[in-house]
């Protein structure tokens, strides 16, 4: 079995060419080659879980935000 942690790294507008959206293809291309049975994802916020969702189809992701309504940034895994 074959877990792999990933650091998704918070969207923020001052980062440019490193913000999420230039991130992304890079990100899918990586947990391509790598295959991972279980990923845990780090600094996940709504918007990317959502993404991920739609985006890793050959598996199950879950998470929840750490606020008071469980809707902030969250550590999410997908297996």
């Amino acid at each position: 079995m074959k877990f792999v942690t990933f650091n998704i790294r918070c969207d923020y507008n001052q980062d440019d060419n490193n913000s999420f959206c230039y991130r992304k293809p890079y990100i899918l291309g990586k947990l391509k080659n790598e295959s991972p049975d279980i990923i845990c994802f780090q600094e996940v916020l709504p918007h990317v879980a959502t993404w991920l969702k739609e985006n890793l189809t050959d598996y199950y992701v879950l998470g929840c935000g750490r606020d008071e309504n469980l809707e902030d940034e969250q550590t999410t895994i997908a297996f």
